[in-house]
């Protein structure tokens, strides 16, 4: 598209893809309405950050995506109705602020409030500098400073929820997770999902709580060396 300045690029999620966005999210709101679970709404929630992640370079994705959320507003609302509350969410855990910024209604089921499917913007993304490389002292300098991906962390971590632990717990990992910039507290290293601890700084045997307040987000190994207590065990950890 041609303008004042030159050419800006104009860009939509292609047709055959809305089809298919629309279909996944009717599966995932079917399988919430049959069985409300954690494991269900994680996987809804999962996908739409993806979906959310991997389309918001198109330069018309808001309109889009508002355009599918109102196709699929009669599903949401069949499926829904009987399980969730609708409306704009009044407390929603720290993980949902930062990639959502409470200017769209949702659906909430317990204590757990579904993604909003419309309240996506458009994000520029610039290229890099050439001199960003491996090949270079200055490009391997900046390259090891280029911030991780938390928003692809953060998904793995809704995928792999546990079941039997509760709401609470579930929802304030991910939000100490993401105010700790996906960093272990003590080594400051960044953490895959996969290397992810919760660590109770008040251990519940003692009276301690899943609050915000009193979780901190550890490597695997940290944590095991915080609460080994043989000798043979922290020298090899």
């Amino acid at each position: 598209m041609k303008n004042k300045k030159g050419y800006k690029v104009r860009s939509n999620v292609s047709k055959s893809n809305k089809v298919k966005i629309r279909e996944e999210i009717k599966e995932r709101l079917k399988s919430i309405q049959k069985s409300p679970s954690k494991k269900n709404i994680a996987d809804y929630n999962s996908y739409v950050m993806g979906i959310h992640q991997y389309y918001n370079i198109a330069t018309r994705v808001n309109s889009d995506f508002k355009a599918i959320a109102y196709s699929l507003k009669h599903t949401r609302y069949n499926r829904l109705k009987k399980i969730a509350k609708y409306g704009k969410p009044r407390s929603p855990p720290i993980s949902y602020k930062k990639y959502y910024k409470n200017n769209y209604r949702t659906y909430q089921i317990g204590e757990i409030y579904l993604y909003p499917l419309e309240d996506i913007k458009w994000k520029w993304t610039g290229n890099f500098n050439q001199g960003i490389n491996n090949y270079t002292e200055e490009g391997r300098f900046k390259h090891q400073k280029l911030q991780p991906n938390i928003t692809l962390q953060v998904q793995k971590m809704l995928n792999t929820c546990s079941p039997h632990r509760n709401i609470e717990y579930t929802d304030n990992r991910i939000s100490r997770y993401s105010m700790q910039n996906g960093k272990c507290a003590i080594t400051g290293y960044f953490l895959e999902a996969e290397d992810v601890h919760c660590h109770h700084t008040q251990p519940k045997t003692q009276g301690g709580t899943d609050k915000f307040s009193n979780l901190v987000i550890i490597h695997i190994w940290v944590h095991m060396l915080i609460h080994a207590t043989l000798e043979q065990t922290i020298n090899k950890v």
